[in-house]
């Protein structure tokens, strides 16, 4: 299947989103946290972008939740329309080298980056108040990166030199989730009984973004559904108030009304994961957002995402916060500010460009090449094993 413009250029903003908020993260935290010793602004600005739904243009949160429900849904799409049992083999097969290959080059790099000490997120620190932990601090041997990298970030909860990478374990994992319910649920003849048991039981976790892409995926291919503008407007509206759900909930925002907690259910998880499916689910029956989405630059963004991801967050903490530093002995905190996120952001675009094309490339090209290798094998194989069958050898007397 070819890929879809508009998911790729979902991707991208989502991405793009990513990168915004942990700029505003590490220099102007209290757009997230609410808290009114690390405000930077006249007028308290950053608490009206924590109190509203003006967060959505920095909820990194949102996006992620975005990302799993892409993960679902693209991973889910090509079965259904096919119905092919190889499919999900060779997802399967795959899924490992498509990920842990890139992990590997960029904790490399972050480890490179930390034993030549060029990263200034704690001297930064000092001076934005930012409440993000300093991971810097912590002394790695290139066998633990090895360790983390190949195994431990795809299993276990762990930190790492880019605090990006906690969501491997929910990419890698949710993957399997939905390649192991995609046969039971494509021959289950009570789909709506399954669709809620799983949302149920995913209700509380990231997982339920995967479960979600994979339902949309199955009702876009398999149910022809004419919903009206209005409606999509409405659905729109509501998956934005839900993705702008604030990182920390204060009693006087406007969000008090969803903010109950119900049974121990996680509000952040639900309402960024539900947010995110209304979003996928409004944009695939919506040609004027398709259209949006599938401009040159949202592609551009969607091809170089997963790149952008993945190294952005060292070069805020080492370049950013270098200039940063540099530029306030010069300027105030905000020219100083904008000084090293425009540098810093055209390098990290420069360089996500440049991992795409010798890291993220190679690593999709060696995985289908490994999935093919091992099926071709397992053809073979039974191939061999027909023909032994064939030759009366296992025939009954």
């Amino acid at each position: 299947m070819k890929k879809v413009k508009f998911l790729d250029g979902l991707r991208g903003g989502a991405a793009f989103i990513v990168v915004i908020a942990h700029y505003l993260q590490v220099f102007y935290p209290t757009v997230f946290n609410g808290n009114i010793e690390s405000i930077h602004t006249k007028n308290n600005l950053e608490l009206i972008f924590y109190k509203t739904s003006l967060n959505l243009f920095f909820n990194a949160n949102f996006s992620v939740c975005i990302f799993f429900v892409l993960s679902g849904y693209v991973l889910s799409i090509k079965f259904f329309k096919y119905n092919d049992k190889q499919i999900i083999i060779s997802g399967m097969l795959k899924r490992y080298l498509r990920l842990a290959i890139p992990v590997l080059a960029v904790l490399t790099l972050s480890y490179v980056m930390w034993k030549c000490n060029i990263f200034y997120f704690g001297d930064v620190s000092s001076i934005t108040k930012t409440d993000i932990m300093n991971r810097y601090l912590i002394k790695y041997d290139y066998i633990d990166i090895l360790k983390q990298a190949l195994f431990q970030i795809f299993i276990f909860d762990i930190e790492t030199y880019n605090a990006v990478l906690w969501t491997m374990k929910y990419e890698f994992i949710g993957s399997f989730i939905i390649f192991f319910i995609l046969i039971p649920f494509s021959h289950c003849k009570h789909k709506k009984v399954l669709s809620i048991t799983l949302i149920l039981i995913f209700l509380n976790s990231y997982y339920l973004g995967f479960i979600l892409g994979c339902l949309l995926a199955y009702i876009s291919t398999n149910k022809k559904i004419k919903i009206k503008k209005i409606i999509l407007k409405i659905l729109l509206l509501i998956s934005l108030f839900f993705g702008s759900y604030p990182y920390y909930q204060g009693s006087n925002s406007i969000y008090y009304i969803i903010s109950m907690k119900f049974g121990g259910i996680n509000n952040f998880i639900l309402f960024h994961t539900l947010g995110g499916a209304l979003l996928v689910f409004v944009i695939i029956n919506c040609k004027t957002l398709q259209n949006i989405f599938s401009s040159k630059i949202m592609v551009f963004l969607g091809k170089i995402s997963f790149s952008l991801y993945l190294v952005h967050f060292l070069f805020i903490n080492s370049l950013g916060s270098y200039i940063f530093i540099k530029a306030f002995n010069y300027f105030n905190y905000h020219i100083s500010f904008l000084i090293s996120f425009i540098i810093t952001f055209l390098f990290s675009m420069v360089i996500a460009y440049i991992f795409n094309a010798i890291i993220d490339k190679p690593s999709i090209y060696l995985s289908n090449k490994f999935s093919e290798f091992i099926l071709d094998k397992f053809k073979t194989k039974k191939v061999h094993f027909l023909k032994f069958n064939n030759g009366g050898i296992c025939k009954k007397k």
